[in-house]
């Protein structure tokens, strides 16, 4: 039996098999990499969220100061005096 393409009814069940196996594995990739982008996302606002309440809670010269720390290329030695003379 062949179809209208002169090509076994086989042949092409193994090519719409095959198209829609590989279709699946797109939308899988797909899925997956905007889960991670989801997350990165969510963790990113985490962050902002923080930072935002710790700019309420320290004084603004203290916070700057402890980001200062935090995000230099080389960490001191010691971390800024946890006793503030901004209070």
């Amino acid at each position: 039996m062949t179809n209208k393409i002169n090509r076994p009814v086989s042949d092409t069940k193994k090519s719409l098999s095959s198209r829609l196996s590989n279709f699946v594995k797109i939308l899988t990739s797909i899925y997956l990499i905007l889960n991670v982008l989801a997350r990165v996302i969510k963790r990113l606002i985490d962050i902002c969220i923080l930072l935002e309440m710790l700019w309420h809670v320290f004084p603004h010269e203290k916070l700057i100061d402890i980001l200062t720390w935090y995000t230099s290329a080389s960490y001191p030695t010691k971390q800024p005096d946890s006793k503030s003379n901004y209070d």
